[in-house]
């Protein structure tokens, strides 16, 4: 057993520092233990049983989804070529077996496969429809530290009309090595610290620090032949997108601890994190909202617009006239220029909106799932302190998982399923939310929800709407429950085609909404409540018109299903007119928002922010704001996390496998489509991103267990209209 201590200078753009750190710096001194749940931990590949859950991380392009035969678990492998991913750290001499089968074409012949590692073609083989093992071998030289891309190219695939273009089926991938025993995976102590790194393992993290950081560790204990590898690197960028987002406080580095050797271990003690202080700013962050006389005990309204998308409204630069009545508000109001969902449909977001939780907290993601006891409603906070609260809902989503509690009035306008329309539009219950504030009692303040429907498909917009925004959609079935049904078996050119038509339909609700939304702002004006009422208009999420192969919400994770108007007009016109385009607003930040505006207090639990309020000395001295959105639906698991302008998609299941990679990264600024993945050509920039998601996944995720819903039949029949079961 050897030991030593050692310093590493964590400076960006410098792989390792053999000079003392400059004392002289104050310095901050974090466990890296704390840091644990960020951490990657890596083993190497020795075997993948494709087909099993565990392997999908390492199907990075080109796979359909898991399925099983009396034999085992497989994969049909698609198209041109597929990806797989193979983790390497200590690259020697090794054996690549693969199990497979040509996918059986009509005339039968044998299927051609190139194989590449890393681009360069290290085989070229033939398969029948029996299932067969390849074998190569691999020299060291072809392979490096980390990640290898192994690539598969198929002489031919099935382009059969309709079918999937299926080309290989594969069973199994290792890559043997008969001198060594597969490796444990690294651990980390939860109470001493201790990091244990066996033979062919690695720990990885990225850290947005301040120049001039460095790591430290007491003791590094070693078994048998095995050495510790430390190695810093940084992301090497020169172009404009990455000097944007540079804030010249913080540098990205990847800091990894590798396990080096034919066998054995290395443990790390006392392994600490030191960082100079930064200066800190003249003068605090002012307050979005100047500090003002504020209203006493103000009246709270929310009005949710379901399955509305920001980039189509006029405030938020969409050039069609859908919103003239929202676009007057926002003048009225405080803007975030970034609205942020925590999930792409509607149960997970409205909980996350009524409870300030993410999703994984309070539990609601799946189709039947309903909020716990235990968990409090913003309409219970505000109800204990006074208020007299109402919610007005048209979505069955809404009515059926808990939500009902601590509303004095809590009314559900049942979808009408045999109307072409199926929801209640905002139009029609208007009448009712009036006549709830005609009849309410005076004496107290109130908080009210308003959730409408329209423009959730189906997209039946009335004739006046109809006939401003899509004139030229004249086929009556267009955008109706039977069309959104059909809509995943069109050929990509016949859904560009449809698209245009859907997305009019789709304005002209945008704009009925807007409509219903401009009369109920006008009655509070003419019943003199405007000086006295917060209204807060935000939607649950968006909708997808074919950006990424598909349609309608809570299928996947992209831009156009979770960015969401966020606009607050405050009590007496306060902050009129003010955009805030850095901060951003999310979903989470609605219930500690509202509670600070009435000036009741924020439980601590809460991961969301006073949006209104001064940051904090720690928000003003992080670079940026991580956001996160969750999908658990329908066996699909997809989660995403952006920051700075970048976005990581991290897909666990999806129904799209062979379109979607286990990681996408974007960036944002440049790309806000989301057309360009860059998790391949930026290693440091996804991982630094991953890192924040798994660390709120450890941070956010919920210990209690799963409650699930049980809908009377009436309401079972309209979430299955909805498509929701």
């Amino acid at each position: 057993m050897r030991r030593l201590g050692c310093a590493l200078c964590l400076m960006a753009g410098l792989a390792a520092c053999a000079r003392e750190p400059n004392e002289s710096l104050p310095p901050r001194r974090l466990s890296l233990a704390e840091f644990a749940s960020a951490a990657q931990r890596v083993v190497e590949t020795d075997r993948l049983d494709i087909g099993d859950a565990a392997a999908r991380s390492a199907l990075w392009s080109g796979w359909g989804a898991d399925e099983k035969s009396p034999e085992g678990t497989f994969v049909w492998a698609g198209a041109e070529r597929s990806l797989v991913t193979l983790e390497v750290v200590e690259p020697r001499d090794r054996v690549l077996e693969l199990r497979g089968w040509s996918f059986p074409f009509h005339d039968d012949p044998p299927q051609e496969v190139r194989l590449l590692l890393n681009g360069r073609e290290i085989a070229n083989r033939l398969i029948g429809t029996a299932p067969s093992l390849t074998r190569v071998s691999v020299s060291a030289s072809l392979f490096h530290p980390g990640e290898n891309y192994l690539e598969l190219r198929y002489r031919r695939h099935n382009d059969q009309p309709g079918d999937d273009p299926w080309a290989a089926g594969w069973s199994e991938l290792a890559l043997s090595d008969p001198r060594r025993e597969a490796a444990a995976l690294p651990q980390i102590g939860a109470r001493n610290g201790v990091i244990d790194l066996p033979t062919r393992t690695a720990l990885q993290w990225a850290f947005d620090l301040p120049p001039d950081s460095w790591l430290t560790w007491g003791a590094l204990e070693s078994e048998g032949p095995a050495r510790l590898v430390a190695r810093v690197t940084s992301e090497e960028s020169n172009d404009g997108e990455e000097r944007k987002i540079d804030h010249g406080r913080h540098h990205l580095v990847a800091l990894s601890l590798t396990s080096l050797g034919a066998y054995g271990r290395v443990r790390l003690r006392g392994a600490a994190l030191h960082m100079p202080l930064l200066e800190a700013p003249d003068s605090p962050a002012p307050a979005i909202v100047a500090a003002t006389p504020r209203a006493s005990r103000p009246n709270v309204l929310i009005y949710l617009i379901d399955t509305l998308r920001a980039d189509h409204l006029g405030c938020y630069g969409y050039p069609k006239p859908t919103s003239p009545e929202i676009d007057r508000f926002a003048q009225q109001a405080v803007r975030w220029q970034e609205g942020r969902a925590q999930s792409s449909w509607t149960r997970p977001a409205v909980a996350t909106i009524l409870t300030g939780l993410e999703p994984i907290t309070h539990g609601v993601q799946d189709s039947l799932d309903k909020l716990p006891q235990s968990v409090t409603l913003i309409s219970e906070m505000f109800r204990r302190a006074g208020w007299q609260t109402a919610m007005f809902t048209s979505n069955g989503n809404v009515a059926s998982f808990g939500s009902a509690r601590g509303w004095d009035v809590h009314r559900y306008f049942q979808e009408r399923r045999r109307t072409p329309e199926l929801h209640v539009q905002s139009v029609e219950m208007l009448p009712r939310v009036v006549d709830w504030l005609e009849h309410r009692d005076r004496s107290k303040s109130f908080l009210m929800l308003v959730h409408t429907t329209d423009p959730h498909d189906p997209y039946t917009p009335t004739r006046r709407f109809r006939k401003r925004l899509a004139p030229d959609v004249r086929d009556r079935d267009v955008g109706s429950r039977a069309d959104i049904g059909r809509l995943s078996e069109m050929s990509p050119a016949a859904a560009v085609k449809r698209r245009d038509d859907l997305i009019a339909l789709y304005d002209a609700e945008i704009a009925g909404n807007d409509a219903s939304f401009g009369k109920l702002m006008d009655y509070l004006d003419r019943a003199g409540l405007r000086d006295t009422t917060a209204v807060l208009l935000i939607a649950d999420h968006g909708e997808e018109f074919f950006e990424h192969g598909g349609w309608t919400h809570g299928r996947s994770l992209y831009e156009e299903q979770l960015r969401v108007p966020f606009v607050l007009r405050l009590p007496g016109g306060r902050g009129a007119g003010t955009v805030v385009p850095a901060d951003v607003a999310e979903q989470i930040d609605v219930v500690p928002t509202l509670l600070g505006l009435a000036g009741l207090p924020v439980p601590k639990e809460l991961p969301g922010r006073d949006l209104l309020a001064a940051p904090t000395a720690p928000e003003r001295e992080a670079a940026g704001r991580s956001s996160f959105a969750w999908l658990r639906r329908n066996d699909q698991v997809i989660d995403a996390v952006s920051r700075n302008q970048w976005k990581l998609v991290r897909n666990e299941r999806t129904k799209a496998a062979l379109h979607r990679p286990p990681r996408e990264l974007y960036a944002l600024g440049s790309d806000p489509g989301e057309q360009n993945d860059l998790a391949r050509v930026r290693p440091l920039r996804r991982a630094w991103l991953e890192g924040h998601l798994l660390a709120a996944w450890a941070r956010f995720q919920s210990l209690l267990p799963v409650e699930r819903a049980a809908p009377d039949p009436e309401l079972e029949a309209n979430l299955r209209a909805l498509g929701y079961l």
